[in-house]
Protein backbone atom coordinates (compact mmCIF):
# COMPACT_ATOMS: atom_id res chain seq x y z
CA UNK A 1 0.00 0.00 0.00
CA UNK A 2 1.19 3.37 -0.69
CA UNK A 3 1.44 5.88 1.66
CA UNK A 4 0.52 9.72 0.56
CA UNK A 5 3.63 11.24 1.89
CA UNK A 6 6.82 10.62 3.45
CA UNK A 7 8.67 11.92 6.52
CA UNK A 8 10.76 13.87 3.92
CA UNK A 9 7.93 14.88 1.88
CA UNK A 10 6.17 16.31 5.08
CA UNK A 11 9.47 18.38 5.96
CA UNK A 12 9.90 19.92 2.66
CA UNK A 13 6.11 20.71 2.48
CA UNK A 14 6.21 22.51 6.08
CA UNK A 15 9.52 24.37 5.26
CA UNK A 16 11.31 22.89 7.98
CA UNK A 17 14.09 20.09 7.96
CA UNK A 18 14.21 17.12 10.38
CA UNK A 19 17.53 17.17 11.52
CA UNK A 20 18.03 13.37 13.30
CA UNK A 21 21.54 13.62 14.98
CA UNK A 22 20.10 16.88 16.41
CA UNK A 23 17.20 14.97 17.73
CA UNK A 24 20.07 12.44 19.17
CA UNK A 25 21.67 15.25 20.76
CA UNK A 26 19.14 16.79 21.72
CA UNK A 27 17.53 14.06 24.13
CA UNK A 28 20.70 13.13 25.78
CA UNK A 29 20.63 17.31 26.49
CA UNK A 30 17.28 16.84 28.08
CA UNK A 31 17.38 13.20 29.89
CA UNK A 32 21.58 14.31 31.06
CA UNK A 33 21.70 18.07 30.94
CA UNK A 34 25.06 19.32 32.12
CA UNK A 35 25.80 21.07 34.73
CA UNK A 36 24.85 24.98 34.53
CA UNK A 37 24.16 24.61 30.91
CA UNK A 38 21.02 25.52 30.67
CA UNK A 39 17.85 26.83 33.00
CA UNK A 40 15.71 24.31 34.85
CA UNK A 41 13.52 22.57 32.50
CA UNK A 42 9.55 23.05 32.62
CA UNK A 43 8.92 19.72 33.57
CA UNK A 44 5.80 18.39 34.55
CA UNK A 45 5.16 15.25 36.60
CA UNK A 46 2.97 13.88 38.72
CA UNK A 47 2.33 12.49 41.93
CA UNK A 48 2.27 8.09 42.31
CA UNK A 49 -1.57 6.72 42.47
CA UNK A 50 -2.13 3.69 43.83
CA UNK A 51 -3.78 2.50 40.64
CA UNK A 52 -3.27 3.72 37.64
CA UNK A 53 -6.03 4.75 35.18
CA UNK A 54 -5.82 6.83 31.56
CA UNK A 55 -8.07 8.93 29.96
CA UNK A 56 -10.26 11.72 31.31
CA UNK A 57 -12.21 14.93 30.79
CA UNK A 58 -10.36 17.41 28.31
CA UNK A 59 -11.23 20.79 26.76
CA UNK A 60 -9.21 22.53 24.12
CA UNK A 61 -9.18 23.87 20.32
CA UNK A 62 -9.12 22.21 17.32
CA UNK A 63 -6.65 23.09 14.46
CA UNK A 64 -10.27 24.02 12.96
CA UNK A 65 -11.17 26.70 15.53
CA UNK A 66 -13.69 25.13 17.76
CA UNK A 67 -13.58 24.25 20.97
CA UNK A 68 -14.06 20.93 21.89
CA UNK A 69 -14.09 18.36 24.60
CA UNK A 70 -13.45 14.97 25.13
CA UNK A 71 -17.44 14.04 25.41
CA UNK A 72 -17.70 15.29 21.53
CA UNK A 73 -15.80 12.17 20.47
CA UNK A 74 -18.36 9.86 22.61
CA UNK A 75 -19.73 7.36 20.03
CA UNK A 76 -15.85 6.61 18.11
CA UNK A 77 -13.43 5.17 19.14
CA UNK A 78 -10.07 7.31 19.60
CA UNK A 79 -6.19 6.69 18.48
CA UNK A 80 -4.18 10.14 20.93
CA UNK A 81 -1.03 11.22 20.52
CA UNK A 82 0.81 14.13 22.31
CA UNK A 83 3.61 15.80 20.75
CA UNK A 84 4.51 19.27 18.96
CA UNK A 85 4.94 19.76 15.17
CA UNK A 86 8.50 20.97 15.76
CA UNK A 87 9.66 17.24 16.90
CA UNK A 88 12.25 16.33 14.23
CA UNK A 89 11.59 12.92 13.92
CA UNK A 90 9.39 10.86 16.61
CA UNK A 91 6.33 12.57 16.54
CA UNK A 92 6.08 12.46 12.59
CA UNK A 93 6.92 8.99 12.73
CA UNK A 94 4.42 8.36 15.71
CA UNK A 95 1.98 10.45 13.95
CA UNK A 96 2.53 8.35 9.71
CA UNK A 97 2.41 4.86 12.06
CA UNK A 98 -1.52 6.26 13.23
CA UNK A 99 -2.23 7.45 9.46
CA UNK A 100 -1.41 3.63 8.29
CA UNK A 101 -3.40 2.27 11.14
CA UNK A 102 -6.01 4.12 9.89
CA UNK A 103 -5.44 3.02 6.26
CA UNK A 104 -5.39 -0.69 7.16
CA UNK A 105 -8.48 -0.29 8.87
CA UNK A 106 -10.04 0.18 5.85
CA UNK A 107 -14.12 1.01 6.43
CA UNK A 108 -13.30 0.35 10.33
CA UNK A 109 -11.51 3.48 9.84
CA UNK A 110 -14.38 5.26 9.97
CA UNK A 111 -15.34 4.63 13.33
CA UNK A 112 -12.07 5.84 15.13
CA UNK A 113 -11.12 9.55 15.68
CA UNK A 114 -7.13 10.42 15.46
CA UNK A 115 -6.09 13.19 17.64
CA UNK A 116 -2.76 14.70 17.63
CA UNK A 117 -2.92 16.84 20.74
CA UNK A 118 0.27 19.80 21.33
CA UNK A 119 2.40 20.10 24.52
CA UNK A 120 4.02 22.55 23.17
CA UNK A 121 1.03 25.14 22.91
CA UNK A 122 2.96 28.57 22.85
CA UNK A 123 4.40 27.54 19.47
CA UNK A 124 1.50 24.91 18.48
CA UNK A 125 -1.13 27.43 17.76
CA UNK A 126 -4.38 26.68 15.79
CA UNK A 127 -2.70 28.37 12.42
CA UNK A 128 0.12 25.99 12.81
CA UNK A 129 -1.79 22.34 13.42
CA UNK A 130 -3.75 23.41 10.48
CA UNK A 131 -0.71 23.02 8.01
CA UNK A 132 0.61 20.27 9.62
CA UNK A 133 -2.03 17.85 10.43
CA UNK A 134 -3.60 17.22 7.26
CA UNK A 135 -0.23 16.23 6.13
CA UNK A 136 -0.96 12.88 7.34
CA UNK A 137 -4.35 11.58 7.50
CA UNK A 138 -7.41 13.96 6.34
CA UNK A 139 -9.32 12.69 9.67
CA UNK A 140 -6.39 13.65 11.99
CA UNK A 141 -7.57 16.41 14.28
CA UNK A 142 -4.79 18.79 15.73
CA UNK A 143 -5.92 19.81 19.39
CA UNK A 144 -4.21 22.87 21.40
CA UNK A 145 -5.03 25.47 23.88
CA UNK A 146 -3.74 27.37 26.84
CA UNK A 147 -0.66 25.29 28.78
CA UNK A 148 -3.28 24.82 32.03
CA UNK A 149 -5.26 22.94 29.35
CA UNK A 150 -3.02 20.95 27.53
CA UNK A 151 -1.31 20.05 30.90
CA UNK A 152 -4.86 18.82 32.32
CA UNK A 153 -5.32 16.76 29.34
CA UNK A 154 -1.27 15.45 29.28
CA UNK A 155 -2.02 14.88 32.86
CA UNK A 156 -5.26 12.40 32.34
CA UNK A 157 -3.25 10.21 30.50
CA UNK A 158 -0.16 10.15 32.57
CA UNK A 159 1.85 12.37 29.86
CA UNK A 160 4.90 13.56 31.12
CA UNK A 161 6.76 16.36 29.12
CA UNK A 162 9.54 18.85 30.23
CA UNK A 163 10.42 21.85 27.56
CA UNK A 164 14.05 23.70 27.99
CA UNK A 165 16.20 26.16 26.20
CA UNK A 166 19.60 25.53 25.23
CA UNK A 167 21.83 27.72 22.80
CA UNK A 168 18.91 29.31 21.61
CA UNK A 169 16.78 26.45 20.98
CA UNK A 170 13.50 25.13 23.00
CA UNK A 171 14.28 21.30 23.79
CA UNK A 172 11.30 19.09 24.28
CA UNK A 173 11.29 15.97 25.98
CA UNK A 174 7.79 13.80 25.95
CA UNK A 175 5.68 10.42 26.26
CA UNK A 176 5.70 9.00 22.63
CA UNK A 177 2.93 6.31 23.18
CA UNK A 178 -0.42 6.07 21.37
CA UNK A 179 -3.58 5.75 23.27
CA UNK A 180 -6.70 3.41 22.26
CA UNK A 181 -10.42 4.64 23.75
CA UNK A 182 -13.51 2.85 23.53
CA UNK A 183 -16.64 4.87 22.05
CA UNK A 184 -17.86 5.56 25.65
CA UNK A 185 -14.36 7.37 26.60
CA UNK A 186 -12.53 4.14 28.32
CA UNK A 187 -9.19 3.26 28.00
CA UNK A 188 -8.21 0.67 26.16
CA UNK A 189 -4.30 0.36 25.63
CA UNK A 190 -1.12 2.29 24.86
CA UNK A 191 1.09 1.15 22.23
CA UNK A 192 4.67 1.99 22.56
CA UNK A 193 6.80 4.29 20.13
CA UNK A 194 7.35 1.89 16.98
CA UNK A 195 4.73 -0.48 17.58
CA UNK A 196 3.92 -1.61 14.15
CA UNK A 197 0.61 0.08 12.28
CA UNK A 198 -0.80 -3.60 11.83
CA UNK A 199 -0.28 -4.44 15.07
CA UNK A 200 -2.73 -1.15 15.96
CA UNK A 201 -4.85 -2.00 13.53
CA UNK A 202 -5.52 -4.82 14.58
CA UNK A 203 -6.01 -4.31 18.56
CA UNK A 204 -8.31 -1.69 17.40
CA UNK A 205 -10.15 -4.66 15.17
CA UNK A 206 -10.22 -6.60 17.86
CA UNK A 207 -11.85 -4.06 20.46
CA UNK A 208 -15.06 -3.94 17.82
CA UNK A 209 -15.04 -7.33 17.12
CA UNK A 210 -15.42 -7.67 21.47
CA UNK A 211 -17.56 -5.04 22.01
CA UNK A 212 -19.88 -6.26 18.33
CA UNK A 213 -19.87 -9.65 20.14
CA UNK A 214 -21.19 -8.62 23.85
CA UNK A 215 -24.06 -6.43 22.73
CA UNK A 216 -24.70 -9.34 20.37
CA UNK A 217 -24.57 -11.83 24.01
CA UNK A 218 -26.80 -8.74 25.72
CA UNK A 219 -29.35 -8.97 23.17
Amino acid sequence: MTMPFSIADRAARFGRPFPVLFAVLALAIVLCPPQGAFAQPETFEYPEVEEITYGGPFTLVSHEGKEVTDKNFLGSYMLLFFGYTHCPDVCPTGLQNMANAMLLLGDAADRVQPLFITIDPERDTQEILADYVPLFHPKLLGLTGTPEQVHEAAKSYLVHYSIAEYQGEILVGHTSDTYLTDPDGNYLAAFGHGTPAQDIADAVLKAMDGISNATKEGS
